[in-house]
């Protein structure tokens, strides 16, 4: 055999492989494996580790010639040499700077720890380049990642579960924040404008509220979010929030040519009035009470508590109201509760014709029309009748109006709403339970992402037209979904999922920010 190994007669030294048995001769037949191997002969080494029936010999051989294929192939058939596989994998996809996938392969290997460096070292490089929307997606990979270690429903959650949460939130608040100042940087630095005027005040206003007062995430100037606030509230009109950004500008260090601009700008505005444009004031869903232009102390009403649900295109406020169900229903039977006793009635803010029996008596029928406002027998933007017994009536509004309580709504609350008005919003581990959130206006439809943020369905649908992938989360959508097939009630995140690419091609899953019970 050596002297067949020194003359490199490989046909020879296979053949005399073939004829050893595997029982006697298996030192021969490891001999001859090894000279295969060294020598590049995959084929001749693959056939004397089958023989001697070494399926680790064999998958390392398949690692060593990147023969991945193969080499999963053989994992799934022994799931015990996994990390065998994925780690020699992962290192592979290093080399070619497929970090994402990397990561992916090493949690799948079990060394999350190594993939979660990964993640984290991505997420800093891309803040130090300034490439804030990097820096958010690598955030919200990581809270991906934190997501799929819970294992418990929220209710009760072991300190492992709890921490795993923690940083969850942490990981998708701090990707929110660098993808609203990404907007902030691009408006401000790019040549060209790419951004609309209220989309650019929403994102600051919705940055400076995450900001203000707490601790800023590496990189985010707030000399930058305020000055884009406060060139778009002198623009549209918000003049009073317009003084507040100048005045907190002044207090810090800028550079001289910056802080003279803002002190001539904050002189000039002396002449304004000290009000904002009463179209700019966001309205509570909820609790229908008006609120300041900025919170300073969060992204929520200051009367009833309830967050304000936004789009993560144009960061406007959506008309939707978050409620839970009560103990004891389950998902499914909510869903085939809904619109069991909706009657025919006009939508949230629209004006209505219904044609039924006279109360009065006679058997006569009568047509009513119901006028747009709050008059007798009008319906508020609740979509909720305003004569003598609508608000006392429906759970819903009756909830709505006692501030900092969850709404809870039991199986009759649900009969009565109309599946088109409800939107779920489902996640992946099956620990957690559904969203639901009430939509307060049909005529607006809106659609949940894989990312769990609300859009709206016309812009989500020019989003993936444009960029070819779903907002913030970067995730592909199927061609045979799009913002038309998603009806208000659809879950988009849902069906994103089930048609997501698998784990090699580095894809994440979907989040959520609250669930009941925490």
């Amino acid at each position: 055999m050596a002297l067949l190994v020194r003359h490199g007669w490989w046909d020879r030294l296979q053949q005399l492989m073939r004829s050893l048995d595997k029982t006697a001769d298996a030192k021969h037949i490891t001999a001859a494996v090894s000279a295969f191997r060294r020598a590049g002969k995959y084929d001749a080494a693959k056939e004397g580790l089958l023989k001697l029936e070494d399926i680790p010999g064999l998958l390392q051989l398949n690692v060593e010639e990147e023969r991945w294929d193969d080499a999963f192939l053989l994992q799934t058939a022994h799931s015990q040499l996994k990390e065998q596989v994925y780690i020699p994998y992962a290192k592979w996809l290093l080399s070619r700077d497929r970090f994402a996938e990397a990561c992916a392969a090493y949690c799948e290997g079990g060394r999350p720890e190594q993939g979660l460096a990964i993640l984290q070292q991505l997420a800093d490089n891309a803040v130090t380049q300034r490439r804030y929307a990097d820096a958010a997606h690598g955030h919200f990979q990581l809270a991906t990642e934190a997501l799929k270690a819970i294992q418990n429903h929220p209710a009760s959650m072991t300190a492992a579960d709890r921490q795993a949460f923690d940083m969850f939130s942490r990981h998708y608040g701090v990707a929110e924040m660098y993808y609203a100042y990404s907007i902030i940087q691009a408006a401000a630095h790019q040549r060209f404008k790419t951004v609309d005027d209220s989309t650019l005040f929403n994102a600051a206003r919705f940055l400076l509220m995450r900001v203000l007062g707490r601790d800023t995430p590496k990189g985010i100037a707030i000399s930058e979010a305020l000055l884009a606030l406060a060139g778009q509230a002198r623009a549209q009109g918000a003049f009073k929030l317009a003084r507040f950004a100048y005045s907190r500008l002044q207090a810090l260090a800028l550079p001289a040519a910056v802080a003279a601009d803002v002190e001539m700008a904050s002189l000039m505005l002396r002449a304004q009035p000290f009000t904002d444009a009463e179209v700019l004031l966001p309205i509570c869903y909820r609790c229908q009470a008006t609120n300041a232009t900025l919170n300073t102390q969060g992204d929520f009403c200051t009367n009833c508590g309830a967050p304000f649900l936004r789009s993560f295109i144009t960061f406007d406020v959506l008309p939707l109201v978050e409620f839970e169900l009560e103990p004891g229903i389950t998902d499914t039977e909510a869903q085939a509760l809904l619109g069991e006793d909706t009657v025919s009635q006009p939508a949230a803010g629209s004006r209505g014709v219904e044609l039924g029996p006279n109360d009065a008596g006679g058997g006569a029928n009568v047509l009513r029309l119901d006028d747009e406002g709050g008059g007798a027998g009008g319906f508020n933007t609740l979509g909720l009748s305003s004569g003598k017994s609508g608000l006392l009536d429906d759970p819903f509004a009756t909830q709505a109006m006692i501030p900092h309580t969850p709404i809870r709504l039991g199986r009759a609350a649900l009969r009565r709403l109309r599946p088109g008005e409800v939107l779920t919003c489902s996640w992946p581990n099956p620990a957690l339970p559904k969203q639901w959130f009430k939509l307060l206006d049909e005529d607006q439809p809106v659609v949940v992402g894989p990312c769990g943020h609300f859009f709206e369905a016309e812009e989500f649908e020019m989003a993936v037209l444009e960029h070819g992938q779903a907002p913030f989360s970067r995730l592909p959508v199927p061609r045979d979904i799009t913002a038309a097939d998603a009806s208000m009630s659809a879950d988009l995140g849902a069906a994103l999922q089930r048609s997501r690419p698998s784990m090699q091609q580095g894809s994440g899953k979907d989040l959520t920010r609250q669930w009941p019970g925490l």
